[in-house]
C-alpha cells in the first residue's frame, strides 16, 4: 500500500488551505466517527441488516472522501453496493478491507500529527 493509497495528505492539506490546526481537528473527528461507523457496520453484518449496511457504506464512502482517503472511500462504496445486493460475504470482505486500510490511514495520520 502506498502512502497516497491510504491517505493523500497533500490533497487533504490543499482542501484545508494548509491550516494544520483545522486539519488535525477534522482528522480527529473523522477517526472518532469512523470508529463508531465500523462498530455499527460489524453489528449490522451480524444482523444481516442490509438497509443499514448500505447507509453505513454510503457514510464511510463520503466521509473518507472528505479527508482524501481515497481507498477507504472506494471500500465504503463497495460495501454500499454489496449491501444493496444483499451479499453478506462481500459485505464482510469489504468491511474487512476497509478496516485493514483504515489502520494504515490512522498510522499515517498519527505520523502527521506527531511531526510538529
Amino acid at each position: 500500500v502506498t502512502q497516497k493509497g491510504a491517505w493523500d495528505k497533500e490533497d487533504f492539506l490543499d482542501t484545508t488551505g494548509g491550516d494544520r490546526e483545522l486539519a488535525v481537528k477534522i482528522l480527529g473527528t473523522y477517526i472518532e466517527q469512523t470508529n463508531c461507523l465500523i462498530e455499527q457496520a460489524e453489528a449490522k453484518i451480524k444482523e444481516q441488516n442490509f438497509e443499514e449496511l448500505r447507509k453505513l457504506g454510503h457514510s464511510l464512502c463520503g466521509s473518507s472522501s472528505t479527508v482524501s482517503a481515497k481507498k477507504l472511500s472506494e471500500y465504503g462504496k463497495r460495501l454500499n453496493v454489496a449491501a444493496k445486493e444483499s451479499d453478506i460475504s462481500s459485505c464482510q470482505f469489504y468491511l474487512g478491507e476497509f478496516k485493514h486500510e483504515y489502520n494504515q490511514f490512522k498510522r499515517l495520520v498519527q505520523n502527521y500529527i506527531e511531526q510538529e
